[in-house]
């Protein structure tokens, strides 16, 4: 629960009522209703509100009352005199132990940071989803908090999705507003343009409403664009140009190549003025341009015009997500997924694919993941794709591979045979390492196998540091069993060999390999290092990587003491120590370092006799992160309140519905492409809302329809304008077949459909993640799980009659299952 300080003081995230009767039996389901909705809730909620402090926010895990006996019958002031009483003694016991409390100002910012990081709205928002209009929001934090807002927005990690968000609010007037606190002068500029030509032309009917409301929208972002990331003000001479240059191009984009003939003559006052500030300066270039049709861009222009969404630069983020979920899911869909993203890319960005690639696989978790998502015909493809010569990936490289594989397997013990597709894997990412390392590659088949039975002969053999220290060689009489007398040489090797030094040696390449992918996610590590004990954690180092580790050992425990003794410094001025600056006791620093030493050396792959271990490892100790920390990942459990959650009984007919749209592959399992299935979410948003999900198509609106589709909550969709007028006629026939079925509807309508039961309150839980789990049959993949609890009412009765079951959903494209509880 929190207790907000507002018009509504407070938000209750889940009410529970328990009742008995005198006899003890359970009391009726009318009795729990009369008691909670006439008496309880009518009391609760003003009383909450009065105790609310002032301009302060408490979060309360949870708060008991107990308001022992009273009857039904009992008059109403007499239950609020009992739950007074009981509230005030409740909050009394769980304030002292609350967390700190929080403005009202800080609570909305952080609010509206958690949507920009994770594009559904905090269970705390006092409003639902469907009342709030995002560009009012931001307007009025920027006029309010310009100043932190863009500090705070500059701060947060993943800033192409955080900007991307920010592109996609509209109408303008909140971009306006932030662009205002940033930098006035810009603002005040795109106004005047706004007035001086824009308005004119719209007013004169050359220019309609939706246009001009487009590339308001369109010159907004690109000014936002310019100036993200950018230190200081922005008076660079070469800034200015190239911000005017790319504006130019948003309206000859917009408006076409004649768009300078829709333009005023230029007013000499305009032109004159054009060095007293940044804001005549824009009027002025864009009135009197410079620069003629089709000159190339160059420099920050080019800048801005990379960072614009395109089916590449889309394309491309959804591959480094892709490789960056080491230890995640590598089955058919993901495989299928990478295929796709790269065929993306190389019909619109061949050019610059290479040297990205490039910089990508220099990391050796992203080598891996790439082996383990490409098939070995995927991997041949791509390092062509990649500028290797055909004589070297020829058609005959994936069989090749195959082979090799195959013959090492066989080579193996039986206790230690790896599966084939993790071997191929393994081969895969040797070659992999080979081109990133800039080496010649091999041109027959040949030299690939002597390639491959290098890499292999490395992960088989130990590391130089864990084997038997230099002595006599032993005879060929003694190279058999040990006689069972002890002798001076029998005893002199046992003491040079601890038992410890004895695991060591037998450690295989297949438990190195699964150690560097076990660690190689922080979940996974996090696991790791709370079941096994801290000297268990040295010796399989130490087995990993050799003698190094007792000089990494020594650094980390100076390390260790250097972050304690910074813990214990007092807040800085004007801080106060809340719950994101509250000191960390010694475990838990003890525990960050450790997942950032076990970064560094399983993900950016880090020689351990090269690790240099300084403070910068403190950066993600607790206690010295910034106030965003805690919004970089939501939480399991927590809570996305949804107003449409009734969507889920359309679920039976997806995919006949998008596969008669064509938005779905050859298998009709899977999407065509991001296109696909961002057209696919704005037909469900359709199905639920009619025209209004089309005027108002605000990100926080589509967790479930997201779900659905087989996106998480979080992923960013790549634009659409909604379903044609043809297409909106085949959607309402849709739910006109719908009601036909389900008998026990009758005569109803399409929108008395929506408005009664797709157009539903729900609670949306992700309840686990998708993990890999051992099983009698060898390892299975399980997927993650979602809960969504819908809002009940008196007509759900008809739900019994309805034809088709909802409690679970699962469809094909979907990487996670939905449980619905609904009635």
């Amino acid at each position: 629960m929190k207790l907000l300080p507002a018009v509504q003081a407070h938000r209750i995230e889940t009410l529970s009522l328990s009742l008995s009767s005198r006899g003890g039996t359970c009391v009726s389901a009318d009795q729990q209703g009369r008691c909670l909705h006439e008496l309880l809730l009518p009391l609760l909620g003003p009383l909450l509100d009065r105790l609310a402090p002032p301009q302060q926010v408490l979060r309360l895990e949870r708060l008991e009352l107990h308001l022992g006996r009273l009857s039904l019958d009992d008059a109403p002031e007499r239950w609020r005199t009992r739950l007074e009483q009981a509230l005030a003694l409740a909050l009394a016991r769980a304030l002292p132990q609350s967390a700190p409390p929080l403005k009202t100002s800080a609570l909305e910012l952080t609010q509206f940071l958690h949507f920009l990081q994770h594009g559904s709205l905090p269970w705390s928002m006092a409003s639902g989803p469907g009342s709030l209009r995002l560009s009012l929001w931001l307007e009025s934090l920027a006029r309010r908090q310009g100043a932190l807002l863009w500090r705070r927005l500059q701060a947060l990690p993943d800033a192409g999705q955080v900007l991307e968000r920010l592109s996609r609010i509209s109408p303008p007037q909140g971009l306006q507003a932030l662009l205002a606190a940033r930098q006035p002068d810009l603002a005040q500029g795109l106004t005047h343009l706004d007035e001086a030509w824009l308005a004119p032309l719209q007013h004169s009917g050359r220019l309609g409403a939706y246009q001009a409301g487009q590339l308001r929208q369109r010159l907004r972002v690109t000014a936002l664009r310019a100036l993200w990331g950018l230190r200081g003000p922005a008076t660079s001479q070469a800034w200015r140009e190239a911000l005017f240059t790319a504006l130019r191009q948003d309206l000859r984009a917009q408006l076409g190549e004649g768009w300078q003939q829709r333009l005023p003559g230029p007013r000499s006052a305009d032109v004159g003025r054009a060095q007293r500030g940044l804001d005549q300066a824009l009027l002025a270039a864009v009135l009197a341009p410079r620069r003629q049709a089709g000159e190339p861009a160059s420099g920050i222009e080019g800048r801005l015009e990379a960072e614009r969404p395109s089916p590449a630069s889309l394309a491309w983020a959804g591959l480094r997500q892709l490789m960056g979920q080491a230890g995640a899911r590598s089955g058919r869909r993901q495989r299928e997924r990478v295929r796709q993203l790269l065929a993306t890319l190389s019909r619109h960005a061949a050019a610059e694919l290479r040297e990205r690639l490039l910089r990508l696989l220099r990391q050796r978790r992203a080598r891996r993941r790439c082996s383990e998502l490409l098939d070995p015909e995927a991997m041949g493809s791509l390092m062509g794709l990649l500028g290797v010569s055909a004589r070297s990936v020829g058609a005959g490289w994936a069989d090749s591979l195959r082979q090799t594989a195959l013959r090492l397997q066989s080579q193996c013990a039986p206790t230690q045979r790896p599966r084939l597709g993790r071997l191929q894997a393994l081969l895969m990412e040797a070659s992999l390492a080979a081109w990133s390392a800039g080496r010649r590659l091999p041109d027959s088949h040949s030299g690939w196998q002597a390639l491959w039975a290098a890499a292999w002969a490395r992960w088989q053999r130990d590391e130089p540091e864990l084997q038997r220290p230099a002595g006599p060689s032993p005879s060929p009489e003694g190279s058999g069993r040990q006689p069972p007398r002890k002798t001076e040489a029998a005893q002199a090797r046992r003491l040079q060999n601890p038992p410890s030094t004895q695991a060591e040696r037998g450690w295989s390449w297949a438990q190195r390999l699964r150690l560097a992918q076990m660690l190689e996610t922080p979940q996974a590590c996090l696991r790791w290092l709370r079941r096994t004990p801290e000297l268990q954690r040295w010796r399989l180092l130490k087995a990993q990587f050799g003698q190094a580790v007792d000089g990494l050992k020594r650094r980390l425990q100076r390390l260790l003491g250097l972050a304690e003794a910074q813990a214990a410094e007092p807040a800085p001025a004007g801080l106060t120590r809340t719950a994101l600056f509250a000191p960390p006791d010694a475990p838990r620093l003890r525990e960050r370092l450790w997942l950032g030493l076990c970064r560094r050396l399983f993900v950016l792959g880090e020689a351990p006799e090269q690790l240099r271990l300084g403070p910068e490892l403190l950066a993600t100790a607790p206690g010295r992160a910034a106030p965003t920390a805690e919004l970089s990942a939501p939480r399991l459990g927590e809570p996305i309140w949804v107003d449409d959650a009734g969507q889920v009984l359309l679920a039976v007919y997806a995919q006949c519905l998008f596969a008669r749209f064509e938005l779905l592959d050859e298998s009709g399992r899977q999407w065509r492409s991001e296109t696909a299935r961002a057209h696919a979410v704005a037909c469900l948003q359709y199905l639920v809302r009619g025209a209004q999900g089309l005027d108002t198509p605000d990100e926080h609106r589509l967790p479930l329809s997201k779900l659905l589709c087989g996106a998480s909550p979080e992923t960013l969709l790549v634009p659409d304008s909604g379903p044609e007028p043809a297409r909106q006629a085949e959607l309402e026939g849709l739910l006109q077949a719908l009601i036909a079925h389900w008998a026990a509807l009758g005569q109803t309508s399409p929108q008395a459909l929506r408005e009664s039961f797709l157009q539903r309150g729900g609670r949306l839980v992700q309840e686990t993640q998708a993990e890999s789990v051992e099983g009698p049959e060898g390892r299975r993949e399980e997927p993650a799980r979602w809960r969504l609890r819908v809002e009940g009412r008196a007509f759900d009765v008809l739900l019994d009659r309805l034809p088709w079951s909802y409690g679970l959903i699962r469809l094909p494209w979907m990487s996670a299952v939905l449980h619905v509880d609904w009635r």
